[in-house]
């Protein structure tokens, strides 16, 4: 008995002492990619942590050099002009007893007017709304450079849809984010367009195909803003810009959750 015991118990030893020399071996089998890996990791962080500090100390200097006073003149210049009432102006013209905010889609935009009014009125509405981010944009880069078209443009775009400083709705802004986008990186202009025409073409959805184009142009713009040319390889961006077209991404694409659940704009409905 004594000495079965002791075979059984020499054989236990045997057994634990293989299973510690094979996870010995298989520990330094990994160990090193690990460490590899924790290594990697930790260089990523402090990368980012860098150009982060990198972007923001750029654009701390570019707002010394300009000045905050004159930042916040174009900006509220840019945002006056965003809030000039297009599409009621032409309404008005047009001597139509229809209501923008009531009739249609109720969003007072081109497209609404395309539905309510037709092609002529649309089309002087829209080459109205894209002038107004042209103009806010080119006079921001007139009197504060770069940084002050970002800035302008932007603004107009907040203006266009959130008028009255917010008491009154407006727009959605795709237009106006447009000429906005035309001053500051024409390359997100076609970006825009693409999705939109092609979304448009595949569900037949007015909403669903500009909502879709503005939030491919801000998906694209967030890498920029570390200064990295990814996803689409657009090359050297400014960040200021690359957060302006964020910053009025993110703007119109609020203006399209209000929205939510009102008519689609591109059915149309008779005129009056």
């Amino acid at each position: 008995m004594a000495k079965g015991r002791g075979s059984s118990r020499a054989m236990s030893q045997r057994i634990a002492a293989l299973l510690a020399e094979i996870l010995d071996r298989s520990g330094r089998r990994t160990r090193p990619a690990e460490c590899e890996r924790r290594r990697s990791f930790g260089n990523h962080v402090r990368e980012s942590k860098d150009v982060t500090s990198a972007t923001v100390n750029a654009i701390m200097s570019a707002v010394k050099a300009v000045g905050v006073g004159r930042l916040l003149s174009v900006a509220l210049a840019g945002y006056l002009a965003g809030s000039f009432p297009s599409a009621e102006f032409a309404q008005r013209l047009s001597g139509s007893t229809v209501d923008l905010r009531q009739d249609g889609s109720g969003n007072p935009g081109a497209t609404n007017v395309d539905k309510l009014l037709g092609h002529r009125w649309a089309a002087a509405v829209l080459a109205a709304d894209v002038t107004k981010g042209i103009v806010a944009a080119s006079t921001g880069r007139r009197f504060a450079g770069d940084l002050g078209a970002n800035v302008a443009g932007t603004s107009a775009v907040l203006g266009h849809c959130f008028r009255r400083f917010g008491r009154e709705r407006g727009g959605k802004g795709v237009a106006t984010r447009y000429g906005q986008l035309l001053v500051t990186d024409p390359r997100y202009f076609v970006i825009d367009f693409l999705v939109a025409f092609g979304v448009g073409r595949l569900t037949e959805r007015g909403s669903v195909a500009l909502g879709a184009a503005v939030g491919t142009s801000v998906v694209t713009a967030l890498p920029l803003v570390s200064g990295r040319s990814r996803p689409l390889r657009l090359g050297a961006v400014d960040a200021t810009t690359a957060i302006a077209t964020i910053a009025s991404g993110v703007i119109v694409l609020v203006r399209f959750f209000q929205e939510r659940g009102r008519p689609d704009e591109l059915r149309r409905v008779p005129r009056r």
